[in-house]
Protein backbone atom coordinates (compact mmCIF):
# COMPACT_ATOMS: atom_id res chain seq x y z
CA UNK A 1 0.00 0.00 0.00
CA UNK A 2 1.28 3.42 -0.63
CA UNK A 3 0.34 6.92 0.28
CA UNK A 4 0.95 9.91 -1.49
CA UNK A 5 -0.19 13.51 -0.24
CA UNK A 6 -2.96 11.83 1.82
CA UNK A 7 -4.37 9.50 -1.03
CA UNK A 8 -3.97 5.76 -0.95
CA UNK A 9 -2.66 4.91 -3.90
CA UNK A 10 -2.71 1.34 -4.10
CA UNK A 11 -3.89 -1.29 -2.29
CA UNK A 12 -5.49 -5.00 -2.57
CA UNK A 13 -8.94 -5.52 -1.96
CA UNK A 14 -8.08 -7.41 1.08
CA UNK A 15 -6.63 -3.79 2.19
CA UNK A 16 -9.41 -1.91 1.49
CA UNK A 17 -11.55 -3.32 4.87
CA UNK A 18 -8.46 -1.99 7.10
CA UNK A 19 -9.89 1.84 6.20
CA UNK A 20 -13.47 3.49 6.78
CA UNK A 21 -15.02 6.43 5.84
CA UNK A 22 -15.05 7.64 9.34
CA UNK A 23 -11.12 7.80 8.96
CA UNK A 24 -11.18 9.56 5.60
CA UNK A 25 -13.98 9.91 3.10
CA UNK A 26 -14.22 7.18 0.10
CA UNK A 27 -14.09 8.41 -3.63
CA UNK A 28 -15.31 6.00 -5.88
CA UNK A 29 -15.00 5.90 -9.62
CA UNK A 30 -17.86 4.48 -11.87
CA UNK A 31 -16.93 3.01 -15.18
CA UNK A 32 -14.62 -0.27 -14.96
CA UNK A 33 -14.52 0.07 -11.37
CA UNK A 34 -18.05 0.37 -9.18
CA UNK A 35 -19.39 -1.17 -12.46
CA UNK A 36 -17.79 -3.64 -15.03
CA UNK A 37 -18.21 -1.43 -18.32
CA UNK A 38 -17.82 1.69 -19.41
CA UNK A 39 -21.23 3.65 -19.60
CA UNK A 40 -20.41 5.97 -22.57
CA UNK A 41 -19.22 2.93 -24.92
CA UNK A 42 -22.51 1.34 -23.56
CA UNK A 43 -24.31 4.39 -25.04
CA UNK A 44 -22.19 4.58 -28.14
CA UNK A 45 -22.52 1.01 -29.18
CA UNK A 46 -26.66 0.85 -28.15
CA UNK A 47 -26.92 4.02 -30.24
CA UNK A 48 -24.93 2.20 -33.23
CA UNK A 49 -26.91 -0.51 -32.95
CA UNK A 50 -30.14 0.44 -32.53
CA UNK A 51 -30.06 4.18 -34.08
CA UNK A 52 -27.21 4.56 -35.95
CA UNK A 53 -28.02 7.96 -37.43
CA UNK A 54 -28.09 9.34 -33.98
CA UNK A 55 -24.89 7.61 -32.78
CA UNK A 56 -23.12 9.62 -35.75
CA UNK A 57 -24.02 12.97 -34.15
CA UNK A 58 -22.35 11.84 -30.70
CA UNK A 59 -19.14 10.55 -32.75
CA UNK A 60 -19.32 14.49 -34.49
CA UNK A 61 -18.77 15.93 -31.22
CA UNK A 62 -16.18 13.52 -30.39
CA UNK A 63 -14.24 14.14 -33.66
CA UNK A 64 -14.44 18.10 -33.11
CA UNK A 65 -12.73 17.20 -29.63
CA UNK A 66 -15.74 18.06 -27.18
CA UNK A 67 -16.40 15.49 -25.06
CA UNK A 68 -18.49 16.94 -22.63
CA UNK A 69 -20.94 17.78 -25.50
CA UNK A 70 -20.72 13.87 -26.82
CA UNK A 71 -21.67 12.74 -23.16
CA UNK A 72 -23.97 15.07 -22.44
CA UNK A 73 -25.94 14.54 -25.75
CA UNK A 74 -25.27 10.78 -25.14
CA UNK A 75 -27.59 11.09 -22.07
CA UNK A 76 -30.08 12.82 -23.42
CA UNK A 77 -30.33 9.55 -25.65
CA UNK A 78 -29.68 6.77 -23.97
CA UNK A 79 -30.43 6.02 -19.98
CA UNK A 80 -28.79 3.01 -18.75
CA UNK A 81 -30.94 0.58 -16.47
CA UNK A 82 -28.53 0.90 -12.68
CA UNK A 83 -30.68 -2.57 -11.91
CA UNK A 84 -28.95 -4.29 -14.47
CA UNK A 85 -25.26 -2.96 -14.70
CA UNK A 86 -22.56 -5.52 -13.59
CA UNK A 87 -21.91 -4.64 -10.59
CA UNK A 88 -18.66 -5.62 -8.14
CA UNK A 89 -20.68 -6.81 -5.58
CA UNK A 90 -18.35 -6.49 -3.26
CA UNK A 91 -17.16 -3.26 -3.13
CA UNK A 92 -21.19 -2.37 -3.77
CA UNK A 93 -21.49 -4.21 -0.32
CA UNK A 94 -18.09 -2.52 1.45
CA UNK A 95 -19.24 0.65 0.59
CA UNK A 96 -23.26 0.08 2.15
CA UNK A 97 -21.70 -0.57 5.00
CA UNK A 98 -19.67 3.07 5.53
CA UNK A 99 -21.13 5.59 7.76
CA UNK A 100 -18.96 8.59 6.50
CA UNK A 101 -18.82 10.40 3.20
CA UNK A 102 -19.14 7.93 0.20
CA UNK A 103 -18.55 9.88 -3.04
CA UNK A 104 -19.45 8.76 -6.60
CA UNK A 105 -17.14 10.77 -8.89
CA UNK A 106 -17.09 10.02 -12.44
CA UNK A 107 -16.56 11.09 -15.85
CA UNK A 108 -20.06 9.92 -17.31
CA UNK A 109 -23.18 12.43 -17.53
CA UNK A 110 -23.79 13.68 -14.07
CA UNK A 111 -27.67 12.19 -15.05
CA UNK A 112 -26.54 8.15 -15.57
CA UNK A 113 -24.41 9.13 -12.22
CA UNK A 114 -27.25 10.03 -10.11
CA UNK A 115 -29.31 7.09 -11.16
CA UNK A 116 -27.21 4.41 -10.27
CA UNK A 117 -25.97 6.50 -6.86
CA UNK A 118 -30.39 6.92 -5.97
CA UNK A 119 -30.35 2.47 -7.06
CA UNK A 120 -27.82 1.90 -4.44
CA UNK A 121 -28.39 3.92 -2.00
CA UNK A 122 -24.94 4.26 -0.47
CA UNK A 123 -23.60 7.44 -1.55
CA UNK A 124 -23.78 10.84 0.05
CA UNK A 125 -22.68 12.70 -3.05
CA UNK A 126 -22.81 12.32 -6.67
CA UNK A 127 -20.41 14.05 -9.18
CA UNK A 128 -20.43 13.41 -13.10
CA UNK A 129 -19.69 15.03 -16.33
CA UNK A 130 -21.88 18.45 -16.82
CA UNK A 131 -20.04 21.25 -17.73
CA UNK A 132 -16.66 19.75 -17.37
CA UNK A 133 -15.39 16.20 -18.56
CA UNK A 134 -14.79 15.29 -14.36
CA UNK A 135 -11.91 13.08 -15.21
CA UNK A 136 -8.01 12.92 -14.61
CA UNK A 137 -6.72 15.84 -12.83
CA UNK A 138 -10.15 18.25 -13.44
CA UNK A 139 -12.07 14.95 -11.01
CA UNK A 140 -8.98 15.14 -8.81
CA UNK A 141 -8.85 19.25 -8.15
CA UNK A 142 -12.82 18.63 -7.81
CA UNK A 143 -12.00 15.72 -4.77
CA UNK A 144 -9.49 17.79 -3.38
CA UNK A 145 -11.50 21.02 -3.09
CA UNK A 146 -13.82 18.98 -0.92
CA UNK A 147 -11.58 16.56 0.89
CA UNK A 148 -7.67 16.95 1.67
CA UNK A 149 -7.73 13.36 2.72
CA UNK A 150 -9.50 10.80 0.82
CA UNK A 151 -9.39 6.97 -0.62
CA UNK A 152 -10.27 6.52 -3.86
CA UNK A 153 -11.24 3.55 -5.83
CA UNK A 154 -10.87 3.54 -9.19
CA UNK A 155 -10.37 1.60 -12.11
CA UNK A 156 -6.74 0.90 -11.49
CA UNK A 157 -6.37 -0.76 -8.84
CA UNK A 158 -9.51 -2.93 -9.63
CA UNK A 159 -8.42 -6.84 -9.26
CA UNK A 160 -11.63 -7.77 -8.46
Amino acid sequence: MEVFNGILLRYSHMQLHLFNSKQFPIVCDLDNSLIRTDLVQEASFALLWNRPHLALVAFFHLLCGNKVAAKNWLARHWTPNPATLPYRERLVTYLKSQEGPVILATASPQVWADSIAQHLGCFTQVWGTVDTNLKGAEKLRKIRASYPKFIYRSEEHTSE
